[in-house]
C-alpha cells in the first residue's frame, strides 16, 4: 500500500531520507518509526493533562469550603494543585494572570458560588466552558 503525504517541507524530507539511509532503514520504516514516536509523545502529553485535571479538580473539592467563606462571587484559578489567583471577574483573572495560562497545560477556572459550578478549563491553549452539577 502506498501512502502520499502532502505539505512536507522538502528540506526536512531530504535530511530525513539521508539519515534513514545512513541508519540502513528504508524510508517507509523510518517514517513508521517517526510516526510511532510522535504518537507516543502526544499520548504522554494527553496523559499528563488528564493527571493535572484530576489534581486540580481534587484541590477544588478540598478547598471549596474555604473558597466559599473567603472568596464568594470571585473568580479563581487552580493549577498544579494550588490556588494561583483570585479576581473579581473572569476578564480580570485572564488579563492579569496570562503567565498561569501560558505555563500550565490545565488550569481550572471557576466562579465561587454555592450553586451549580461554572467551569472554564484551559487546555491546549483553548478556552472551553462547561456546566457541571454538584
Amino acid at each position: 500500500m502506498g501512502v502520499y503525504i502532502r505539505g512536507v517541507d522538502e528540506k526536512v524530507y531530504r535530511e530525513f531520507k539521508a539519515e534513514s539511509i545512513r541508519r540502513g532503514l528504508k524510508i517507509g520504516e523510518a517514517v513508521t518509526e517517526a510516526l510511532k514516536i510522535w504518537l507516543n509523545k502526544h499520548r504522554k502529553e494527553e496523559d499528563s493533562i488528564d493527571i493535572a485535571r484530576k489534581i486540580n479538580n481534587a484541590t477544588y473539592r478540598m478547598i471549596k469550603g474555604k473558597l466559599l467563606r473567603d472568596h464568594l462571587g470571585k473568580w479563581i484559578a487552580i493549577a498544579d494543585g494550588r490556588l494561583m489567583a483570585v479576581a473579581d471577574s473572569l476578564e480580570q483573572l485572564c488579563k492579569e494572570n496570562k503567565e498561569i495560562f501560558e505555563k500550565y497545560d490545565h488550569v481550572l477556572v471557576d466562579q465561587v458560588t454555592p450553586e451549580e459550578r461554572r467551569i472554564v478549563r484551559w487546555r491546549g491553549r483553548s478556552l472551553k466552558i462547561y456546566r457541571e452539577k454538584q
